[in-house]
């Protein structure tokens, strides 16, 4: 059984930037532990959600155990054979109790009471969690609690496939120590297993197959085996070697017979070495380890065992792998960040909007309306931004707007005294008249949209700070209307990408075949109360940072990282929107 991906490609969010996954081809088979690896934006989330049926490729094919998916019109939904440990797994309880958090996950599978029992049980005992916990609160539980408890939920389906995203992260050693126990009997028995990981070490003893993502692109494709002989291919992909490998050079740098190949467990590590210890003391009788070795060699058996605690990343000196030294890859730069208009001052940027939004405003004719629609296009053109970026507010604005226009140009006659059927008809003048007021109304929000996405909230905060320094005499909030147009501009994105998270999560969890970015009635309450418990922590760390930087009252002048500065470019687009604004006004009383 495999499971094949084909030139997948993904698209960037939003329309910026590099391709999340760009020519992507990959097989995972049954039985066998594919580790995917990459620095952070690498496309290795994204990868697992292709390859587990939650997400549809642009481009590319995704053929699971045989089957195409996404070959029907109506999504398939994730496959019922496969589950998903999502990064911070602990984020998606939502229900009342523990029992009710597994019954989600089961339901899908229609199981008896008794089956469901007994994969509860099972569940819970692979997490070592006691079967009171059912009836707890999954908020009463602390945190290492409340991850096992979504272990639980997964394991409880008995999948013969297991995505596992960052599965370690957060994790407590003891905790980390009963995953891969778990991944390791999971994989004995034939089932197979995808895991994307920063964190290498837990991993590597068990990986059959390791796959290098960077950039969005697939820099190498090797055996475990492989990896463990050319460490420099993970410099290569822009990552760190990890402490396992290290380790291991530096104990064959200092004479140890450590095996090159597939890396070893710490505890394997451990009795490898204390056996060629007890080895070396039986060839010399009435010798001693410490006597016939260097200390720090001999010491570096009880590092073998303790590197499993060790800090993730902490610097273990290597012997002889010059790959450790190597710069990481440098992540591409976005190609529309140094073209169009990205890089003019938000002040001019906000002043050019504003101007032509004002002259479209001032069109009545169908000409004239015509020629707006020109320069919104234009300008649209030239930002650089991606239309696809303007599609998820634009397109719903197009369904009110023809949905307007049928109803004001619609007619009904009813004869008197209801003695027939009434006379149906179409007033096209009257449809014109409200479609001109939309086509404005579209026209000034394709304009507005491109200002935050040219500035980012950033500079539009300082954009605003600068413009509107001189009100500031006349005693209004200046800072608190910047502050608030930028909090604006950064928490809508967030609240959606949140939306987008937990709605994959209950997709998965739910085996959903709505379309992505849709929901069933029955998982809103999956995505709705792990979403507002996620936005309440997010105001409590953002209200703490701002606490941090001295917001606590507004007021005092703070320094700005580096002032905006007109250039000539910034001056020439105020003149051509001046332009513009003139052609537009002229053109309307034409």
């Amino acid at each position: 059984m495999t499971i094949q991906l084909t030139d997948i490609r993904i698209l960037p969010a939003g329309g910026f930037g590099r391709n999340m996954l760009d020519g992507v081809s990959a097989e995972f088979s049954a039985g066998e532990l594919t580790l995917v690896a990459g620095p952070s934006g690498a496309g290795k989330s994204t990868l697992l959600d292709v390859a587990s049926g939650l997400r549809k490729p642009h481009e590319g094919s995704v053929r699971f155990e045989g089957e195409a998916l996404w070959s029907r019109r109506r999504p398939a939904g994730p496959p019922m054979k496969a589950a998903f440990v999502f990064q911070y797994a602990e984020h998606q309880l939502f229900a009342r109790t523990v029992r009710e958090e597994f019954t989600y996950s089961l339901k899908p599978y229609r199981l008896t009471r008794e089956e469901g029992e007994r994969r509860i049980v099972r569940a819970l005992e692979a997490v070592e969690l006691p079967q009171a916990f059912l009836d707890r609160s999954p908020f009463s539980l602390s945190g290492g609690e409340k991850r096992r408890v979504a272990l639980g939920t997964a394991f409880s389906v008995e999948p013969d496939w297991l995505f596992l995203d960052e599965p370690s992260a957060g994790l407590d050693p003891e905790a980390s120590g009963l995953l891969t126990e778990y991944l390791a009997r999971f994989k004995a028995g034939g089932g197979g297993i995808v895991v994307a990981a920063h964190d290498l070490d837990p991993y590597l003893p068990l990986a059959d197959r390791v796959l290098l993502l960077n950039g969005g692109r697939l820099a190498a494709a090797v055996s475990g085996e492989e990896l463990g002989r050319r460490p420099q291919l993970l410099a290569e992909a822009g990552l760190a070697v990890p402490e396992s490998l290290q380790l291991a050079d530096r104990l064959r740098g200092l004479g140890w017979d450590v095996p090159a190949g597939q890396p070893l467990a710490p505890e394997q590590l451990a009795a490898e070495l204390a056996g060629q210890v007890r080895l070396r003391w039986a060839a010399e009788p009435g010798g001693s380890p410490a006597a016939d070795m260097p200390a720090a060699a001999y010491a570096a058996t009880a590092s073998a065992s303790a590197i499993a605690g060790a800090p993730h990343g902490a610097p273990v000196p290597s012997a002889g792998s010059a790959a450790a030294g190597q710069k990481p890859a440098a992540e591409p730069s976005s190609p529309s960040a140094a073209r169009g208009l990205t890089a003019a001052d938000p002040r001019a940027l906000w002043a050019g909007c504003l101007l032509l939004s004002a002259g479209i405003f001032s069109q009545s004719s169908t000409a004239a309306l015509a020629l707006s629609i020109a320069v919104t296009a234009g300008v649209t053109a030239y930002s650089g931004v991606p239309v696809r970026s303007l599609k998820p507010a634009v397109r719903p604005f197009l369904l009110l707007m023809a949905f307007s226009v049928a109803i004001s140009g619609a007619r009904i006659a009813f004869p008197a005294g209801f003695p027939g059927l009434p006379a149906i008809g179409f007033s096209v003048p009257d449809a014109l008249l409200t479609l001109r007021q939309f086509v404005k109304l579209l026209c000034v929000l394709v304009l507005g949209m491109l200002l935050p996405l040219l500035a980012g909230p950033i500079r539009m905060k300082q954009g605003l700070e600068q413009g509107l320094a001189g009100l500031s005499r006349l005693k209004l909030p200046v800072e608190a209307v910047a502050l608030t147009a930028s909090l604006l501009f950064r928490f809508i994105p967030l609240i959606l990408a949140e939306l987008e998270r937990f709605s994959r999560i209950a997709r998965a969890r739910g085996r959903s075949g709505a379309r992505p970015g849709s929901l069933r009635a029955r998982d809103l309450p999956a995505v709705l109360i792990p979403l507002l418990v996620s936005l309440f922590k997010s105001a409590e760390d953002f209200a703490l940072a701002l606490e941090m930087r001295g917001y606590d009252r507004l007021g005092p002048r703070r320094s700005l990282r580096e002032p905006l500065r007109f250039s000539r470019r910034d001056y020439r687009l105020i003149a051509v929107s001046l332009l513009g604004f003139v052609v537009l006004i002229g053109a309307g009383r034409l």
